[in-house]
């Protein structure tokens, strides 16, 4: 029986959390998120599309009169990049190190869309996704920081 024990236990960080990067990313979906009310964030919703391996942000309540904020080229070769930077590691695990960034925590994070029991925080030193980025397994980001700002999840839908 203890053997059967170790052997699922496999290289999951504290309550089944971390492992592979994969597991933080959604299907294609569009995400609409929120300033926190005491952000003093002039223009409160930002609109975020990941479809076919690109990611389109935008500012605005609609998707099609919102103005476009950033377009990033998503790879996942060794982790998750947009562009040139890399946003996750590709093993996730709580004070990983890597290019540009490191993993904060693993740990359930609450955003205004609800409590997400397992997230994984990142925190982004340069580019213009410098910051702190919270992914949820199987949803994707949960918050997302971009140019000094940082918005969370209100809603998101599949495409």
């Amino acid at each position: 029986m203890i053997l059967l024990l170790l052997a699922c236990s496999g290289d999951e960080g504290p309550q089944g959390l971390g492992g592979d990067y994969r597991d933080y990313l959604a299907p294609d979906a569009q995400y609409e998120l929120v300033a926190r009310e005491d952000s003093g964030a002039v223009e409160q919703v930002w609109l975020l599309r990941i479809e076919e391996g690109t990611w389109t942000l935008r500012d605005g309540d609609r998707w099609r009169d919102a103005n476009d904020l950033a377009q990033f080229e998503q790879s996942t070769e060794e982790g998750l990049r947009l562009d040139e930077y890399r946003i996750l590691p590709e093993r996730v695990e709580a004070g990983a190190s890597f290019e540009g960034g490191h993993v904060e925590a693993l740990e359930a994070t609450q955003v205004w869309y609800g409590l997400f029991e397992a997230a994984v925080t990142v925190q982004l030193d340069e580019g213009p996704l410098a910051g702190r980025q919270v992914f949820a397994p199987g949803i994707g980001p949960i918050v997302l920081s971009f140019d000094g700002e940082e918005r969370e999840l209100a809603l998101y839908e599949w495409l």
